[in-house]
């Protein structure tokens, strides 16, 4: 059942809820789409033949040929077909998909576009130039990137594509490429740096691990705290978002099971003034004493407009606040790395006091540590242990047992080196950088 209170309400029967229809295909686990009452014919077209097992499709041709889901049919029937041409087939049609639909359906390629690499990326086993259809079109993407005509879409989809192909190296190196101020061939510098600042974040943890610090900030586009505020209320809008629509699917639900135990004593006619009265209440903003519900009794909390820089894109993977905290915990490595110590602590305290749990201490003592900066990651695991409940302790622990270790080895290294006359070495990263170490 759909719940969805804007949709519900307003159709004809006024009911509370609407059935839906959810497309799985159990042959190979995969959610094919959702049909609810505000479903369009291209959700209806996409769900069915998203779920086409094709033993009706043929190849498209004629005026078929101009239809994206006719080859979305085609390529289904032969994917899950085994034979050695099957495979090539549902290459080409993919591949159609990828290339072609846009000028026939514009969404198309946006909508599709994990389902298709990932099915190209399985079916290389069986036809391998489907690893050539993926590389073509990550070097395609990587040239628009380069000259700084990629979309916010586009710069997306290269990032995707270099997560599949295991091309987070080469990723680094476009981005460092871009990064040039002697690069030639970029349509202007504003757009090299919405480009920059759109590939940020996925260049972010190859550049940290490089240490190539200089080249991590450029990017942002703003100061660090600003940047990272910006992303953080991209997030906590989206999240208001979901916790208001589930607080008014529960409000429903509530309200159902209300008007039915009521219905032998309540009027038809008044239930639906009620109703009508209460949707009217909710569109003046009467009812904002359930605002607090939202927004978990925060007052301060402040709904922001869009940002079209973070904003999730439709259809697209949306970022998570673990991705922020990773990305936040590398700037400030590379912060403390440059001596911007003050910068560095303004940027944990804004991502310590927005985010709960280990993670942001974890982190950032993780960061400080790969850079020697021992006192620092001592400083924020001492706030984290008298801050985080048991429940996420053992991480913080399991990292000040590491840094007792880091800090016996250094020692030992500068006795040894003093012994032989030598010079301390500084900046010698610890063993391990975090990324695995897991959370709570």
């Amino acid at each position: 059942v759909e719940k969805n209170r804007a949709e519900a309400r307003g159709n004809r029967i006024k009911a509370v809820s609407v059935p839906c229809i959810d497309v799985i295909d159990t042959r190979v686990g995969e959610h094919i789409g959702r049909l609810t009452l505000g479903s369009t014919s291209t959700d209806f077209l996409a769900s069915v033949y998203g779920l086409d097992d094709g033993q009706a499709a043929e190849k498209p041709t004629g005026d078929d040929a101009l239809e994206p889901f006719r080859w979305l049919a085609w390529g289904n029937k032969r994917f899950l077909q085994g034979d050695p041409q099957a495979g090539e087939d549902a290459a080409e049609a993919y591949h159609w998909l990828l290339s072609s639909s846009v000028a026939f359906r514009p969404n198309f390629r946006a909508r599709f576009f994990e389902f298709l690499v990932r099915r190209l990326d399985k079916n290389r086993k069986r036809h391998p130039a489907s690893f050539d259809i993926l590389t073509r079109e990550w070097t395609s993407l990587r040239t628009e990137v380069l000259r700084a005509t990629a979309t916010r879409r586009s710069t997306y989809e290269f990032t995707r594509f270099a997560d599949w192909l295991k091309q987070e190296a080469a990723l680094g190196d476009t981005y460092a490429q871009l990064a040039d101020p002697n690069r030639k061939n970029v349509i202007s510098e504003d757009a090299r740096r919405n480009v920059l600042r759109w590939l940020h974040s996925a260049a972010t943890p190859t550049l940290g691990r490089n240490q190539d610090y200089e080249l991590l900030l450029l990017g942002m586009g703003a100061p660090p705290n600003e940047h990272f505020e910006r992303r953080l209320r991209a997030f906590e809008r989206g999240t208001r978002q979901a916790a208001e629509e589930a607080r008014l699917q529960w409000a429903d639900a509530e309200l159902a099971d209300t008007e039915l135990a009521d219905a032998e004593l309540a009027d038809a006619e008044l239930a639906d003034a009620e109703l009508a009265e209460n949707a009217g209440k909710e569109a003046q903003g009467e009812g904002a004493g359930n605002s607090e519900d939202a927004s978990g009794g925060n007052d301060d909390v402040e709904e922001s407009e869009p940002d079209p820089d973070f904003d999730p894109l439709p259809f697209a993977i949306a970022e998570s606040e673990r991705d922020i905290v990773s990305d936040a915990s590398w700037v400030f490595e590379a912060l403390v790395a440059l001596d911007r110590v003050d910068e560095a602590r303004a940027l944990f305290t804004l991502v310590s006091a927005r985010v709960d749990g280990n993670g942001p201490y974890a982190d950032f003592a993780t960061r400080a540590m790969r850079i020697e900066n021992f006192d620092l990651a001592t400083e924020i695991l001492d706030i984290g242990l008298a801050t985080i409940t048991d429940g996420g302790l053992k991480r913080i622990e399991r990292i000040r047992r590491r840094l007792g270790v880091a800090i016996a080895t250094k020692e030992q290294r500068e006795s040894s080196d003093a012994k032989k006359g030598k010079v301390p070495a500084g900046g010698v990263p610890v063993e391990g950088d975090g990324e695995g170490d897991g959370g709570e």
